[in-house]
């Protein structure tokens, strides 16, 4: 993908921007035909999704404005937080996917070495929704990871008298 980004990408998010209304109707018309879901299947989901999930995965984007996310992902492109991420204060849980399309298992692994306080949770079948697609593992380690953050009682927690 990171090849593709100056060449591809970044050309075809601008004309998104300029051809917004005609893409937005092309995306609910892609919705009705189905094909949004098809692509939400391969590019979002490991494969364990059930038809609810896609569904909402699916419908989830109909209402946003595609200029707005393409503006929003031109500016993921530039944006660059490394030197912030040693000084993250809190406990931070990283969930990763397997078959995420997206985002790479080792971007979670890079976050992890770089963030203090930091833990992983890597589903392998999962792909880019693992909350939606592996919801009760996801919560279950939420709640760990919370129950865990709570009884060590950090320093950066504040009592109010």
């Amino acid at each position: 993908m990171r090849a593709l980004k100056v060449p591809v990408l970044m050309p075809l998010l601008y004309l998104q921007i300029v051809f917004s209304p005609l893409i937005w109707a092309f995306n609910f018309l892609s919705y009705l035909l189905g094909t949004a879901h098809l692509f939400t299947h391969l590019t979002q989901f490991g494969g364990r999704e059930t038809p609810e999930q896609l569904e909402f995965a699916a419908r989830f984007n109909l209402p946003q404005s595609p200029a707005v996310l393409a503006r929003g992902i031109l500016a993921m492109f530039r944006y660059d937080a490394t030197s912030v991420l040693p000084t993250i204060p809190v406990p931070t849980l990283i969930c990763t996917g397997g078959r995420d399309l997206l985002i790479s298992a080792e971007a979670g692994k890079t976050l992890c070495e770089r963030i203090p306080r930091s833990q992983t949770l890597h589903i392998d079948s999962a792909g880019h929704l693992t909350l939606l697609e592996h919801n009760e593992r996801f919560c279950q380690a939420v709640s760990a990871f919370g129950s865990s953050c709570l009884r060590a009682e950090p320093s950066w927690t504040r009592t109010h008298p």
